[in-house]
């Protein structure tokens, strides 16, 4: 997980280079907004980053 990452940017990005994505930017239920790609190989990536909410309530990750 990587602080302060625009998931949504990112994910938008990537589907407008190709990129197979398995799962939208969703907001998960333990603070996290998470998007799933698949690169050309089917290697399955899960991109996360604390949901804006969460940092807004615990402040920034360290």
């Amino acid at each position: 997980m990587t602080p302060g990452v625009d998931i949504d940017g990112l994910h938008a990005r990537l589907a407008a280079q190709g990129v197979a994505v398995l799962l939208a930017p969703t907001h998960q239920p333990w603070g996290l907004r998470e998007c799933l790609i698949a690169g050309p190989a089917g290697h399955r990536q899960r991109l996360c980053a604390q949901a804006p909410e969460a940092r807004e309530a615990t402040g920034p990750a360290t």
